[in-house]
This record gives structure tokens, sequence and C-alpha cells, in this order.
């Protein structure tokens, strides 16, 4: 139903129902307690349909929840995109962008890293980068090496996992 409620929204633009069908995907699941359904359909409501419909602010807490609850079920797949999305969510409801890439970034980088999501860590690492780039003065040449070396190795990481998802997220 939640997968049903990403194509409604995203292809057909009727974002009402489908984050409606989202919505219904997650309140079956937390009625028969599946912590892994609860884990996806949190991810796809917080992430692909309620910022068709809510302000953004509003995954938030259904972020939280895909975590808590991923962490119990071992649903470390959407987990870790929760965690992508929520980094990005902080940024575009314009958090400020130290405590992001101070506080944020490493508690969820690290998470990722338990959970063994490549695709969490690459995507975390490209949202970094970007963050950094952002906050760095063009003057900065020392600075600007440091972010060019870790980027070079994190190009080099992302091409050896073939993670091309990572692309596609860090340009939303």
């Amino acid at each position: 139903l939640s997968g049903y409620g990403i194509i409604l929204c995203s292809v057909y633009k009727d974002y009402k129902t489908g984050h409606a069908f989202a919505l219904l995907a997650l309140k079956i699941a937390e009625r028969y307690q599946n912590k892994s359904e609860i884990t996806k359909t949190a991810n796809v409501v917080a992430n692909y349909t309620l910022p068709f419909r809510e302000h953004l602010k509003n995954a938030a807490e259904l972020n939280r929840k895909c975590l808590e609850v991923g962490k119990e079920s071992g649903e470390f797949q959407h987990l870790s995109y929760s965690l992508v999305f929520n980094i990005l969510n902080l940024f575009y409801s314009s958090k400020n962008i130290s405590s992001i890439l101070n506080d944020v970034i490493p508690k969820h980088m690290l998470l990722c890293k338990q959970a063994k999501s490549s695709i969490g860590k690459d995507t975390i690492n490209a949202v970094r980068i970007i963050l950094l780039s952002m906050t760095t003065s063009p003057e900065d040449n020392m600075e600007i090496e440091v972010i060019n070396e870790y980027a070079q190795k994190f190009l080099n990481e992302w091409i050896l996992n073939h993670n091309f998802i990572t692309v596609f997220i860090s340009i939303l």
C-alpha cells in the first residue's frame, strides 16, 4: 500500500490519495505490530508522501519512529534511508548547517555503519561534502584541499560500492 502511495504521488500527482494510502499502510502495520513494516511505511510516509501534503518538519517524528523501530526489527535498509532523508529535511528546513555537520551527520553515519548500509554511508558522505563546500570560504585554500581530498576518497568508495542511487538522492 505504501508503495502504491509513492506511485500515486510521484507518477500520477495524486498527492492526497497517495498520502492517504501510505498512512493507511502505516496504520495497518502498527495495528498488527509488524515492526519491519512500520519501519518501511514510516520511511515512505515521512519522506515520499508527507512532503507533498504537509510541512516538512512533520516528517521528523516519523523518521524518529523509523529509527527506533528499525533498530528493534533489524530493518536497516529503510532505517538508513530515513537517516539520509532526516539530514536532507533538516537542511531544507533551514537548520543550522554547523549543527547538521557536527552533531547529526556523525550520529547518523555511525548508525549506517552499524547497519552496514553502504547506500546510507555514501549518501550521507555526499551530503557532507555539499554542506562543507557551502560553508567554506573560497579563499581558504587549505580547507578546500581537505574537502577535495575527502571528496576524492568518497568518490573512489562510491564507485567501488556501485551506489548510483547516491547521485539521485544527493541531487534532491
